[in-house]
């Protein structure tokens, strides 16, 4: 059976208010799930290759979105 618009939509609603309540990681945790160096973190986000957040002077990320990321560019 094909699955309506609204079905859709309510998902990615899903999706984005999960995401919404996601916690976020610091740098150093960001490293560990990435098994880079912080300077090749710092790198990449300095060339805006990977997601991150920067409510005021702290680098922040996502858990999923990193891990998304990862498995986009293996």
């Amino acid at each position: 059976p094909s699955r309506g618009l609204g079905d859709v939509y309510k998902r990615q609603l899903l999706k984005r208010q999960t995401a919404a309540k996601e916690e976020m990681i610091g740098i150093n945790e960001a490293c560990e799930i990435l098994s880079l160096a912080k300077p090749t973190v710092y790198a990449l986000v300095q060339a805006n290759k990977i997601p991150y957040y920067q409510p005021g002077k702290m680098l922040k990320f996502k858990r999923t979105e990193l891990m998304e990321w990862m498995e986009k560019t293996d």
